[in-house]
């Protein structure tokens, strides 16, 4: 039977393949395994393997505990609470008055360097007021003399 094969096949003619044929085969080839590799995924999305869905370590095994806190325990941890509280709020007296007698001085300050520029201000005002006065005074002598 392979003879009569052979010689059939020996009977067809057919054309060497060239570069484009076997291109297009390799793209025919890639084609199907892209199919086949999607398939696989739409499988295992459908019917997913229970194996992907355990945890390892158990972390829902619970350890029991006897370890209970005492009443005398619960005293003594609210006793040192109400002490850090009352330091707190000790402590925050306490910047509430620096910062008031620290506004004091910069208030003070201020008023300070409002009347120096004040000061400075009005004095400015009365040299400029001489000095547009002994140039009007000027003018009008100048003027003056040219009549």
């Amino acid at each position: 039977m392979t003879n009569l094969a052979h010689q059939l096949f020996a009977q067809v003619n057919l054309p060497a393949p060239t570069g484009s044929d076997l291109m297009v085969w390799l793209g025919c080839a890639a084609f199907v395994l892209m199919l086949i590799n999607q398939g696989l995924k739409v499988k295992n999305s459908i019917f997913p393997s229970r194996s992907e869905h355990e945890v390892y370590p158990q972390p829902l095994s619970v350890k029991e505990s006897h370890a209970l806190v005492t009443e005398k325990q619960c005293h003594d941890r609210h006793i040192t609470i109400e002490d850090q509280i009352r330091d707190l709020r000790s402590l925050r007296m306490d910047d509430v008055k620096t910062a008031g007698a620290s506004r004091e001085k910069m208030y003070q300050a201020m008023k300070e360097v409002r009347s120096e520029l004040s000061e400075a201000h009005d004095r400015l005002r009365n040299t400029m007021a001489k000095g547009f006065a002994d140039i009007e005074r000027s003018i009008g002598r100048l003027e003056g003399k040219s009549q």
